[in-house]
């Protein structure tokens, strides 16, 4: 049996009986776990799935290597992660690029994630060029770690690897995104890797924009390989992790979690989101870009109408949370001159409509993911993350810029627009 992911073949695989269970095992729930009557699938892929982000959540400690490796068609990435962790809210991560060196270093003393560069970084955090932060080899950043909140899986982008296809904050409670977006998850079957015959499993998210496959071990019912298939702008991106010197429950000294800053040492802080985001009494980038409905679509087109910039994408869970509320404000204000205009220069544009068509979404939309459009949403714009929301008066001035979601600055900004 051969299972494809988007374009590539992962695997020749060979069914069978599941080697997963292990009768008896009782384990606390983690965060993680799929809910059975929340996805579509059979019982022995969500039972395989749980045992694994259960293994996670109940283990004292674990401490793993992961062989990283991310590429599309125009560009790769590969580097190595060696990863500690502890309950009840510690970490430690190491991050060796493709020459061995290593890139970055997060530390996580419970309270806090204490991030450094070795070698010297810079990170290109949206916006303009000129606004990359460019970080020394002794800067270093302190960002708060509450447990269950805080997500060493993002932080991994930063340290010179790049977005894990297992969040190792599981460990700790972190609540993934298969729990709520999974649409699918089914059993493949078996497969040896190296000298392990390993379980297979196949989940889709977000109506098809991801695939995740699991190569899990029956015996610790961890995972040995993992893929990550996202099904955005043309090419296709594709991550991969590869686990190995796994200990599970094996002492760690609490001293590998701990670290200050030395005397001289600058720290330096990562900008908000919202930090770069044009601001309000600027004018608006004009653009012109393709529309869903095949033709093009700019800006100055709604001069003369309030206009609400919706910038989103199909994998951003937040930006699904607010879909409804954009499609009923445009139905009740339409008429009194509110247009609301919908900006994706991510996903693939059959995704898109897909999703559109099933939540009923009505109001004008940008679908392009041309260079010139992405630019306009960093560079332009400033928003390196989704949902932003902008808020233009009749004249094409910002009134109001939101990273995430507020329904109260928008419903002010609207009022002082005189739409109410």
């Amino acid at each position: 049996m051969k299972v494809l992911i988007g374009l590539g073949m992962i695997g020749t695989l060979y069914t069978g009986g599941y080697l997963g269970a292990q009768e008896g095992k009782v384990f606390e729930e983690s965060p993680a776990a799929i809910k059975p009557d929340k996805v579509s699938g059979d019982t022995v892929a969500i039972r395989i799935f749980n045992e694994m982000v259960n293994t996670m959540y109940n283990a004292r400690t674990l401490s793993y290597e992961s062989e990283y490796k991310a590429e599309s068609e125009n560009w790769r990435k590969k580097a190595t992660c060696k990863i500690m962790l502890k309950k009840p809210n510690y970490s430690r991560v190491e991050v060796l690029d493709e020459k061995g060196e290593l890139s970055g270093i997060l530390i996580g003393d419970g309270k806090e994630f204490w991030l450094r560069w070795p070698q010297g970084e810079t990170l290109y955090m949206g916006g303009r060029p000129e606004d990359a932060l460019k970080i020394g080899k002794k800067d270093y950043m302190k960002k708060p770690s509450p447990k269950g909140y805080s997500s060493i899986g993002h932080e991994l982008r930063a340290l010179g690897a790049c977005l894990s296809v297992l969040n190792p904050s599981v460990f700790h409670g972190y609540p993934e995104y298969p729990r709520k977006y999974a649409d699918s998850i089914v059993y493949i079957g078996r497969e040896r890797i190296g000298d392990e015959e390993l379980d297979l499993i196949w989940l889709r998210m977000f109506k098809g924009q991801r695939i995740r496959c699991f190569w899990v071990s029956p015996e610790d019912h961890l995972p040995r390989r993992l893929v990550d298939s996202i099904q955005i702008a043309p090419p296709q991106v594709v991550r991969e992790e590869r686990w190995s010197k796994i200990k599970i429950n094996e002492d760690i000294p609490d001293e590998r979690f701990k670290w200050k800053p030395p005397e001289g040492w600058r720290e330096v802080r990562e900008p908000e989101p919202g930090e770069l985001l044009i601001k309000p009494g600027e004018r608006a980038p004009d653009f012109s870009l393709k529309s869903a409905s095949g033709g093009t679509i700019s800006l100055s087109d709604f001069r003369g109408k309030a206009v609400i910039l919706f910038f989103w994408k199909v994998g951003c869970p937040p930006c699904r949370e607010i879909f409804s509320d954009m499609q009923r404000l445009y139905e009740k204000f339409k008429d009194k001159g509110l247009v609301i205009l919908g900006f994706d220069c991510v996903d693939d544009k059959k995704i898109a409509l897909d999703y559109m068509r099933e939540h009923s979404i009505t109001f004008p939309m940008v679908l392009d993911t041309s260079e010139r459009a992405m630019r306009v949403q960093s560079e332009e714009y400033g928003s390196n993350a989704w949902p932003t929301l902008f808020v233009i008066d009749r004249k094409g001035k910002i009134v109001e810029s939101i990273y995430g979601y507020s329904k109260e600055s928008i419903f002010k900004a609207l009022e002082r627009l005189g739409i109410k």
